[in-house]
């Protein structure tokens, strides 16, 4: 945890330009300090620009800008604990099915031990791909001749590997190796992994409502257009930062919602599904007895 936590702070203070947010919201701000600069260049060196909104409306649509960003992050942020907590959920039942497993399986029967071990980390990476809008099988393992080519054809590949999950735990059932109850025990394993797929593909599919951030991108950018009128009248360059940073916050809470809103990519912030996915296969490996492979596509 320590370890962790040292690591994202490193990333925060040391490798904050290398964040997305960072970069587009500095842009943002650059772009509309230019803006400020050119309104009040125009007005000091020009013509006296007559028109002023008095500070305390400001004061008001801060205050109402500031209700809308409640509801977007708010919602942004949900969507992101969501999919971690589903994610938390895929590992810990993978772990139990493959301790489960462990306890009732033959210590020489390294073929099902292979086969379980092999398709619960494969369905973690399945709907890793899937969840990032991507077919690839690079990181799936060859569970037995002509396996990925079978995959080929799939078009639901995460329920498809669950449901030979399944197949397989019924077969061992019907031989007598696993008892009533714990088949019941371990069928949970294949209705929890199905409701998980369902829900964060439900999050990536389901974006905020797109009219909400229509309407607070056009507020925000109202916003920025009459900002210089409070202020101009100052002929003080620090008024010009001033506006900047307030332009800056907004501007910066708005990517940052967008950023989150989207919690499966690639972004250092979003959820680290390669570690999870590697925590999994690692830890089932242990379970089930089985040699985690040094070299594979499927790696950390």
């Amino acid at each position: 945890m320590l370890r962790e936590r040292l690591s994202m702070s490193y990333k925060v203070v040391f490798d904050v330009w290398s964040l997305k947010s960072i970069k587009k919201t500095t842009i943002l701000t650059l772009l509309a300090g230019t803006y400020f600069y050119f309104i009040e260049y125009i007005e000091s060196h020009y013509f006296l620009i007559d028109f002023y909104i008095p500070g305390y409306i400001f004061y008001l649509l801060g205050y109402v800008l500031v209700m809308l960003f409640y509801f977007k992050v708010n919602t942004a942020y949900y969507r992101w604990y969501d999919g971690r907590k589903y994610w938390s959920y895929l590992g810990t039942h993978g772990k139990n099915l493959a301790g489960k497993l462990n306890a009732v399986l033959p210590p020489d029967d390294h073929e099902t031990r292979n086969f379980f071990a092999k398709m619960i980390t494969n369905h973690a990476y399945a709907l890793k791909a899937n969840l990032r809008r991507t077919r690839s099988l690079e990181e799936i393992y060859e569970v037995y001749p002509g396996f990925k080519e079978s995959l080929a054809e799939v078009k639901d590949i995460p329920t498809h590997l669950i449901s030979q999950i399944l197949n397989r735990i019924t077969e061992l059932y019907k031989q007598g190796i696993i008892s009533d109850y714990l088949y019941l025990n371990m069928h949970k394993y294949v209705d929890e992994a199905i409701d998980i797929d369902e829900q964060c593909r439900g999050i990536r599919k389901v974006p905020s409502p797109s009219s909400y951030t229509f309407h607070l991108k056009t507020f925000l950018f109202l916003f920025t257009l009459t900002l210089p009128f409070g202020f101009v009248h100052d002929h003080n360059a620090l008024i010009i930062l001033v506006m900047m940073v307030i332009y800056g916050a907004y501007a910066g809470t708005s990517v940052v919602s967008e950023e989150i809103d989207e919690p499966f990519g690639t972004d250092k912030f979003d959820i680290p599904l390669e570690d999870i996915c590697y925590s999994l296969k690692k830890h089932v490996h242990q379970l089930l007895k089985v040699e985690l492979p040094k070299a594979s596509s499927a790696h950390h």
